[in-house]
């Protein structure tokens, strides 16, 4: 189910998906490194927090805003309540690379389906860059799929809606996947 991180409009389309369908196990798109703590910041809603992890030369960070406005935190807010199984399944990689890619307006969310929005962004969506970190990220996030369906009747997948065609082309293809750079204990 491809979001638009940062909208609310998501968040709530995600929280009734949760409670309206039953799914064995949600997948979120981050490191499982993340996974202590975030989930530790969800309990603590609607209180805002930031989870924050400094890269091995100190120099910068990665963070996930743990808020209710973000879908993936109102997805796990939900999950947690409901006792579900959770998997954190983005690599882990020293230092996060961002990207930004423009996303549509989500405000379309209230006139049309998540599922047609999505859709309509195939045109626009940019592939990654051949050997890029956001290819091995995607490629990883494909993998780990693969094995959480070999546990799972039905698994929940919350990508990035710019990332989704490429994560299930990579799961299609069971295209090459890169190993954890870091570990996580």
């Amino acid at each position: 189910f491809p979001v638009v991180h940062g909208s609310g409009d998501f968040a709530q389309e995600v929280r009734r998906l949760l409670l309206e369908r039953h799914f064995d196990c949600l997948a979120v798109p981050l490191p499982a490194s993340f996974q202590p703590e975030v989930e530790a910041a969800v309990h603590k809603l609607p209180e805002v927090h930031v989870v924050v992890q400094t890269a091995p030369d100190g120099e910068s960070a990665s963070y996930v805003p743990v808020e209710p406005c973000q879908a993936v935190i109102a997805a796990l807010r939900v999950a947690l309540q409901e006792h579900r199984s959770i998997a954190f399944v983005d690599l882990e990689v020293p230092v996060y690379e961002p990207y930004s890619e423009p996303s549509p307006d989500p405000y379309a969310l209230k006139r049309i389906k998540a599922e047609r929005f999505a859709a309509a962004i195939l045109p626009f969506a940019a592939a990654p860059e051949a050997g890029s970190q956001r290819e091995a990220r995607l490629r990883r996030m494909a993998f780990e799929l693969h094995r959480l369906e070999l546990e799972n009747e039905t698994v929940l997948f919350l990508p990035a809606v710019q990332d989704w065609p490429w994560i299930r082309d990579a799961y299609r293809e069971r295209a090459p996947y890169p190993e954890h750079q870091r570990s996580w204990q």
